[in-house]
């Protein structure tokens, strides 16, 4: 893996758990110089530095403890943002705008801002504020129907799946952004909808019920019913295998 294919840009990451510092590390793998933003009061769970899910997710960053709610804070952070190239936060809408850190004041500091805002249901519409992971978003999405049996109740894929999805598709978008900004020279402001990105896993059934009118497929646990990918599955095999 080249580690340096996007050394020199820096990213101020706002972000905390698993979507979005999942999209940072992938970032930070590749070379870029991601700089995490913590409090104290944060700083403990699976965001707590001595904790081995905090290792995975943030290894390759730096990283700075800001107290929102202190003088000076939103100062500091806008002075870092100033020297950041891409800016990730995957808070509900309400966070940012009342610590006031916005896109709008980003772009004052640094005019071609790259902004990445991942939260679970997108910054506009009737269900923006509310806060959601990975397991209940796949239950909206209705990722963890299609992933149960038929003759139980739902089941799931048995972990976050959605937040890691999230964070894959997070770091693409903030890539895309990038290279838009280095051919046109503007920044840009990405409102990701983590809810949208799980939709996506179940296109299939999505499309045949709005193209076709088709009822929702029935759960098929790990099978599936495509007759091109047969044969699919786990099956009994001969002797004592």
């Amino acid at each position: 893996m080249n580690t340096e294919i996007l050394k020199g840009i820096r990213i101020l990451d706002f972000s905390r758990i698993l979507a979005g510092p999942y999209a940072t590390r992938i970032l930070a793998d590749f070379g870029a110089e991601v700089i995490k933003v913590q409090t104290r009061k944060t700083a403990n769970g699976a965001e707590s530095n001595t904790s081995g899910y905090f290792s995975t997710w943030n290894r390759n960053k730096r990283s700075i403890s800001l107290d929102m709610g202190r003088p000076g804070a939103k100062e500091l952070a806008l002075r870092l943002v100033a020297i950041c190239d891409v800016v990730v936060e995957n808070f509900s809408p309400r966070v940012m705008s009342n610590w006031g850190l916005t896109f709008d004041k980003f772009k004052q500091e640094k005019p071609d801002i790259v902004m990445l805002s991942m939260s679970g249901m997108g910054q506009t519409g009737p269900w923006k504020d509310f806060v959601a992971y990975g397991p209940t978003l796949q239950a909206l999405g209705g990722l963890t129907y299609l992933t149960g049996l038929e003759e139980g109740c739902p089941v799931g894929p048995g972990y976050a799946y959605a937040d890691s999805v999230a964070g894959i598709y997070g770091a693409f978008a903030v890539l895309v952004a990038l290279d838009y900004r280095e051919r046109t020279g503007l920044g840009q402001y990405i409102d990701f909808s983590e809810y949208e990105a799980v939709c996506t896993l179940v296109g299939p059934a999505l499309l045949n019920m709005a193209a076709n009118g088709a009822e929702t497929s029935p759960p098929d646990g790990n099978q599936s019913d495509d007759e091109k990918a047969a044969p699919h599955g786990c099956y009994k095999c001969l002797g004592k295998d």
